[in-house]
């Protein structure tokens, strides 16, 4: 079975069902404690795990898996459209983000120590101070507009 099937979660994001693949082998262990008969067809075992499976009243689409994008890096950016499975990029956008901060975090820490120390010897302190503003700018960058760029995209100061 290459079919999955995409639940609309009615809140921008979704499910994606995949049915075991056990229950379309006639000779496998599943399928005889369901008792079902040997030629039942692959629709009439979907439309079984649809019904058992999918919430009632939330709308669904049944595709071929190879339309899930290959990438689960902005899996909960997913959304359901006429097409299938698209990536919702602003959502993506978000997440780059919330990546962002959580690296620049320990980067801060560290220029916050090195601040206090400096700050005891009395040195010049501009440096270390324009280093944390650039971290904190971080999340204003112009992000690429397509998935694969925004998965390859890290500033040069989080590296």
């Amino acid at each position: 079975m290459d079919s999955v099937v995409i639940i609309d979660n009615g809140d921008g994001s979704c499910a994606v069902l995949h049915p075991a693949p056990e229950m379309f082998d006639p000779s496998s262990r599943t399928r005889a404690l369901l008792d079902w008969p040997d030629d039942m067809s692959e629709s009439a075992i979907l439309d079984w795990i649809i019904k058992k499976d999918v919430p009632a009243g939330k709308a669904y689409m049944v595709i071929d898996k190879s339309l899930i994008p290959s990438s689960r890096r902005f899996r909960n950016a997913w959304k359901v459209d006429k097409e299938g499975l698209s990536v919702d990029m602003d959502r993506a956008k978000a997440m780059k983000l919330d990546e962002f901060r959580v690296l620049r975090e320990p980067l801060l820490k560290k220029l916050d120590a090195d601040y206090m120390m400096a700050m005891e010897r009395g040195t010049d302190l501009q440096d270390i101070v324009s280093k944390k503003q650039a971290l904190r700018d971080v999340t204003l960058v112009e992000l690429p507009d397509n998935v694969a760029d925004l998965e390859a995209f890290i500033p040069d100061i989080l590296i």
